[in-house]
Parts: structure tokens; C-alpha cells; sequence
């Protein structure tokens, strides 16, 4: 009985490598549904850590850059962060901030942010202080001190939607506060 073809006469394995080069080519060429990589975040500065009152935990104050490569406009779907200092999570995952906020094409757009962090982390004074002192110095002196950062983007309707899982971005030094004019007239 004569065989069939050449294909026969090779190895399983080199069957099985050639199959999966198949599938792997045949994925690249009909996967129509990705989103171009065409928009980026960063963070730009920390601009404060403040309470809204007395006694009440204190919110973190950002300016996030927003990138758009692409020709058209795009539209932030949800925006979210989570301080991360000594390996706890400061901040619970809060609702998305900037919805429905566009970014111009070819441009940045910078926007603020907010965190409210925990009461039960940003309460605690033995715990608050060494975050203050992070902060001042940012992830540059303290390791241990980053924002996880999450941005969806709505891209136009043929590229569809571009969904970020979050990534660790380290954070600058906390901006100094604004002297008062008679202090800074002083000097």
C-alpha cells in the first residue's frame, strides 16, 4: 500500500511544530479586533496629598498625561489608579474617573486625578508619615512607592476599543508646596 504524501514520513513533533506555525499565522492574519497601540499614559507630577477636613483621609492629588498617536480623536472610557506603597494598596479601586473625556489626535492632554486613600491605612499616623515622606521623595527614593494605573480607551469605530489592565508607573517627587508671597519675599 503506497503512502500518501511526504507528510506522513515526518516526525510528530515536526507535524506538531509545523500545526502550531499554522494556527499562529493563521491568528495573526484574521485577529481584526485588536486596537492599534496608538495611546500611552504617564504620570506627569504628584501634586499634593490633602484632607477634605479635619480628621478625614486624605486624598492624593495627581496630573496624568494622556497620549493619543493616532489620526483621530479618542475617548477615555474609565480611568483608574492605586497607590501602592510598601507593597499595600492605599487606595480601594475606585470608581473611573475622566469618563467620556476626549484626547485630541497627534496630541497630550494632562488631567488631574484624585485618590482617596483608606481610612484604614491613611488614618493611622504611625502609617501616614513614612507615605508623606515617600511621597516628598517619590519612587526615586523609595522604591517601594508606586501608582498603578488604568486607562480604557474608546478609538474610532473601525479599531474599536482598547482595553490597558493597569501597569506600575513610578512616581515623581511630590511638588513642593507654594510659599506664601511674604515668605518667599524673605529670602
Amino acid at each position: 500500500m503506497p503512502r500518501p504524501n511526504a507528510l506522513l514520513r515526518l516526525p510528530l513533533p515536526s507535524v506538531l511544530l509545523l500545526g502550531l506555525l499554522a494556527l499562529l499565522l493563521w491568528g495573526a492574519c484574521n485577529n481584526s479586533n485588536d486596537a492599534p497601540d496608538c495611546c500611552g499614559e504617564r504620570v506627569v507630577r504628584v501634586d499634593s496629598l490633602a484632607a477634605p477636613f479635619p480628621g478625614a483621609p486624605p486624598r492624593l492629588y495627581l496630573t496624568i498625561g494622556l497620549r493619543n498617536d493616532d489620526a483621530d480623536q479618542a475617548k477615555v472610557e474609565s480611568m483608574y489608579g492605586i497607590l501602592i506603597f510598601r507593597g499595600q494598596f492605599w487606595n480601594d479601586l475606585n470608581e473611573g474617573q475622566r469618563q467620556y473625556l476626549t484626547i485630541p489626535p497627534k496630541r497630550e492632554r494632562l488631567v488631574s486625578m484624585a485618590l482617596p486613600l483608606t481610612d484604614s491605612l491613611a488614618c493611622d499616623p504611625a502609617l501616614l508619615r513614612p507615605l508623606q515622606q515617600a511621597l516628598a521623595k517619590g519612587t526615586a527614593g523609595d522604591s517601594t512607592l508606586v501608582l498603578q494605573l488604568g486607562v480604557n480607551v474608546e478609538l474610532r469605530t473601525e479599531n474599536g476599543y482598547l482595553q490597558d489592565s493597569g501597569q506600575e508607573f513610578p512616581l515623581p517627587a511630590m511638588r513642593a508646596p507654594a510659599r506664601p508671597a511674604q515668605a518667599a519675599a524673605a529670602y
